[in-house]
């Protein structure tokens, strides 16, 4: 469809790995070859590899055409965040994408197109599925619970056969989008100061997205764009879990925000 090359704002696209050169390989690979969208730039951040990864990483940053920075910490908010102020200045979006995902179709070009069609969008996400082709992630949800009062955060219709949706938008909006693969503008990015770096492994998307709701934006999931996510491949780090009591807190201590999901989410 020509209509997707109408506008087309330059993406930086940020990969975390620790190490693990081979997924690096198939994501960025997945992108040369699925995608016709051509105004991007890719940026690996790594954060711990060993001599032998690092010089394959080096050797694909050169295959195909990468910036490679390295790290000798880890936090993956922060190390987001900090990746940020090496993207090109006339960067317009970013996309935050994790070494273990791997494009499907052309879900770059169909995430810029929302941006271009929809006014006041915060995040857009793509249709993420597990390897067994269920799926992993198709929007953000948050929902009050009277009964346990407290906030259940998961994932719409985690773990199922996407055939089996009766609605099938070709986007929606949801409260949010995983930072797993997520598209922002560049300067709401700043404007809000990035992640929260108190989440060192999870849930900074959580609070990132639910803080641009609070401002009027639209979080999108446009449910076209699709990748495989070999989800939790690299690093093994606190469970979500561990990370449920600080978003709850967070949530709680916003009104207006605990107001909002308790009206459009109640169970």
């Amino acid at each position: 469809d020509l209509v997707f090359y109408e506008k087309t704002p330059k993406v930086g696209i940020i990969i975390p790995t620790k190490g693990s050169p081979e997924l690096v390989e198939q994501c960025v690979k997945s992108f040369r070859e699925k995608s016709f969208y051509c105004n991007y730039k890719i940026y690996v951040a790594d954060t711990g590899a060993t001599t032998e990864e690092l010089a394959n990483l080096k050797e694909l940053s050169e295959k195909y055409d990468f910036t490679l920075k390295t790290y000798d910490w880890y936090n993956f908010a922060g190390i987001n965040n900090d990746m940020v102020n090496y993207v090109d200045s006339d960067t317009e979006l970013l996309l935050f994408c994790n070494n273990d995902v791997c494009l499907i179709n052309d879900a770059l070009m169909i995430m810029v197109h929302v941006f271009n069609e929809i006014g006041k969008v915060g995040t857009v996400g793509a249709r993420l599925h597990y390897e067994d082709g269920t799926l992993q992630h198709y929007g953000m949800r948050i929902n009050w619970s009277r009964s346990m009062q407290t906030y259940i955060i998961t994932h719409n219709n985690l773990k199922m056969d996407y055939n089996n949706i009766i609605q099938r938008p070709k986007v929606m909006p949801v409260f949010g989008n995983t930072g797993g693969f997520m598209m922002v503008r560049k300067k709401l990015f700043e404007s809000v100061g990035g992640f929260n770096t108190t989440y060192k492994d999870c849930f900074e998307d959580v609070e990132f997205n639910l803080k641009l709701l609070t401002m009027g934006y639209k979080n999108i999931l446009a449910a076209e764009a699709v990748c495989w996510h070999f989800e939790g491949m690299t690093r093994k780090g606190r469970t979500s879990s561990e990370y449920v009591p600080e978003i709850q807190k967070y949530i709680s201590g916003n009104e207006g925000l605990s107001k909002y999901i308790k009206t459009k989410f109640s169970v």
